[in-house]
């Protein structure tokens, strides 16, 4: 894995778990931790393939 894919893993989940937790304070710690990787996958997984396609490119 490349730094600027995990990068993106990285950063996906942090802007969940700072969205989760400021809009759902009142979740426990579990489900923030479930919330967190799911939904940062989702999000991260495509913008991970959309880059891996565009380094097969140059």
């Amino acid at each position: 894995m490349r730094s600027s894919h995990l990068l993106v893993y990285m950063l996906s989940f942090g802007l969940v778990a700072f969205l989760v937790t400021a809009l759902f304070p009142q979740l426990s710690s579990i489900w923030v931790g479930c919330l967190v990787g799911v939904l940062g996958s989702a999000i991260a997984y495509p913008i991970d393939k959309w880059l891996e396609k565009r380094e097969e490119t140059k």
